[in-house]
């Protein structure tokens, strides 16, 4: 979302929008923790890095929105095993279409299709076993982000359809099980014999 109209989490939990994007931080583990050689790289060919441009601002951050279901697994090793002395920081930046082209100069790719066109053609959906993986509970202040939808109707802006829909269980694949294979669903149109709109 645009940065400056509070739809952002930073601005939930921050009250200002100065950064956008996404920060990552990488701990290296302490002397001795685990082997020192480095892992056997894949070759691969040169790699190009967009950057914005200088004295220019991020202008997209991320809102909260969706009933998106997503884990955070403990740390099987222990916060005790990371230096947290030492360390790197990747900033990954949000861009629209028109910063998009000015960086790149490539043609922005195509909008993609929302989750109910997405289900009416019969894609796949995936569900993930990981029952035994854990999970961390989420900070008491990312409770204060409200959706994007939530924000919309204090602006009045009634513009957008975010209502929810059924996904039919055929189309749902389970990852992680016996019964992981995805390659069983044959995608079909909506006008296709197959499909039927009412169980959606």
């Amino acid at each position: 979302m645009p940065l400056g109209e509070g739809y952002t989490v930073e601005a939930a939990l921050t009250s200002g929008e100065s950064i956008g994007g996404i920060q990552i931080t990488v701990y290296e583990p302490k002397s001795g923790r685990f082997p020192e050689e480095e892992p056997v790289k894949p070759e691969r060919g040169p790699l190009r890095f967009a950057m914005p441009k200088a004295g220019r601002n991020a202008t997209m951050g991320l809102g909260a929105g969706g009933t998106m279901q997503q884990k955070i697994y403990p740390d099987p090793h222990g916060i005790e095993v990371w230096d947290q002395d030492n360390c790197g920081r990747v900033f990954i930046h949000i861009i629209n279409s028109a910063e998009y082209f000015a960086i790149t100069g490539l043609a922005p790719p195509p909008t993609p299709i929302d989750a109910k066109t997405y289900t009416e053609y019969g894609f796949p959906w995936f569900d993930l076993y990981d029952e035994t993986k854990g999970d961390v509970p989420s900070p008491k202040r990312l409770a204060q982000a409200k959706t994007i939808s939530a924000r919309d109707a204090e602006r009045g802006d009634t513009g957008h359809n975010d209502a929810s829909f059924e996904v039919p269980d055929s189309q749902v694949r389970k990852l992680g099980s016996n019964n992981s294979r995805a390659e069983e669903f044959q995608p079909t149109s909506p006008d296709s014999p197959g499909h039927s709109p009412e169980r959606e």
